[in-house]
C-alpha cells in the first residue's frame, strides 16, 4: 500500500485498488494531491496538485489515466489542459503545461500492518464495488516475465529521473528498485 501523511492526517491507498485505477485525486485540508501508481513498474508517486503558474496565478490540477506509457511508465493527463505528464519525472511532456514540474510529496510504499501499527487512526481508501472482481487479479500478469532479462542502460536511467547518477553498471529492466531524492541528491537502491 501507499501511505500518505499530511498535517497529522494519515491515509492508506491499497495497491490492489491502485493496480486498477492508477490515479487517485484527493485532498487533506487545503492540500490537494494525486496518488499515482504504475502497475507495470511498481512506482508510486505523490504529487501536490495546487501549483503556481508562470503568470503568478495558481491552479488546482485534476489528473486521470491517459492509457499511454512513456519509458514503460504511467503517463497521466490533467483534465484542466489535457497536458500529458510523466509520472517518473513529475513533468508535463506535451500540451500547454509542457516543461512544468509538479511538486513531489513524501509517500510510503509499505505493508498495511506496518502502516497501521505506526498510524492506527489512518483512513483507508475503499474500492468501487463495480471493480470488485478486478481488484482480485493483477491486470498485467505477464509484463515482468516478458522483459525480465532486458537491460536498462545508464543513459535511459538518467533520462528518466536521475541525470546526475554516476554508475558503471547496467540494471535489469524489471529489477525492483527504490529511488530516493533529497534536494539535489538522488540515490537508487
Amino acid at each position: 500500500m501507499l501511505g500518505v501523511a499530511i498535517n497529522n492526517t494519515y491515509r492508506a491507498y491499497p495497491i490492489r485498488y491502485l493496480n486498477i485505477h492508477e490515479v487517485v485525486n484527493d485532498r487533506i485540508e487545503d492540500q490537494h494531491f494525486t496518488v499515482s501508481f504504475c502497475p507495470l513498474c511498481g512506482s508510486g508517486v505523490l504529487f501536490a496538485t495546487n501549483i503556481n503558474l508562470a503568470d503568478g496565478k495558481t491552479a488546482e490540477l485534476n489528473f486521470g489515466v491517459s492509457g499511454l506509457l512513456y519509458n514503460s511508465d504511467l503517463l497521466m493527463y490533467d483534465r484542466n489542459t489535457q497536458s500529458l505528464w510523466s509520472q517518473i519525472s513529475a513533468e508535463a511532456i506535451s500540451g500547454p503545461m509542457v516543461a512544468t514540474k509538479l511538486p513531489i510529496l513524501p509517500v510510503w510504499h509499505t505493508t498495511w500492518a506496518s502502516w497501521q501499527e505506526r498510524h492506527p487512526q489512518t483512513q483507508i481508501m475503499h474500492g468501487d464495488k463495480r471493480f470488485a472482481e478486478a481488484y482480485k487479479t493483477n491486470p498485467y500478469p505477464n509484463y515482468k516475465k516478458k522483459l525480465k532479462n532486458q537491460l536498462l542502460s545508464q543513459k535511459i536511467l538518467k533520462d528518466l529521473l536521475l541525470s546526475h547518477l554516476q554508475t558503471s553498471f547496467s540494471l535489469l529492466k524489471k529489477l525492483n528498485s527504490f529511488f530516493l531524492q533529497l534536494d539535489h541528491m538522488a540515490l537508487c537502491y
